[in-house]
């Protein structure tokens, strides 16, 4: 396998009555587990490389992944308690109904700035980017491509 199968489990971690999902693609690995406070849990082999587990956890708590005895934070995780590699936190993504009337613009039309959030600003974060959205839109840009969409190491990801 060169990538991700196209179809399969969703990876990370998910929720369901106070209980933990993990997931991790890895399909090379000979053993995967979650790291939870001072418990490894070993996670169950699935088709196609994936690795699951199920338990008890409480929203917010720290994580990190095992795989083959390499401790690492999960690459699908939505958060990190400090840097890229400290450990991941387990949150719940909440319910939304999204629902908007705008349906977009042909991208024929679109003119794209491609924006990094870290050095835009001298400030580096995304109050100080929207600040300065007018000036982008005067200078005839109508649509923002934010990168990164990951953390990385150093002062600006």
């Amino acid at each position: 396998m060169t990538g991700r199968p196209a179809q399969g489990p969703r990876w990370g971690v998910t929720w369901d009555d106070g209980r933990l999902t993990a997931r991790l693609w890895a399909p090379r690995a000979a053993r995967v587990e979650l790291l939870l406070d001072s418990q490894a849990l070993s996670m169950t082999a699935l088709p196609e490389g994936y690795w699951t587990v199920t338990t008890p956890a409480p929203a917010g708590i720290a994580y990190r992944l095992r795989v083959d005895g390499a401790d690492m934070p999960d690459p699908a995780s939505r958060r990190q308690a400090g840097g890229v590699h400290d450990p991941s936190l387990a949150e719940p993504v909440p319910d939304h109904d999204w629902q908007h009337p705008w349906a977009g613009r042909d991208w024929a039309e679109a003119v794209i700035y491609e924006l990094h959030v870290g050095t835009f600003t001298p400030e580096g974060t995304l109050a100080a980017a929207a600040s300065r959205l007018r000036h982008l839109a005067d200078l005839g840009f109508t649509a923002i491509e934010l990168m990164p969409l990951n953390q990385f190491p150093g002062d600006r990801g």
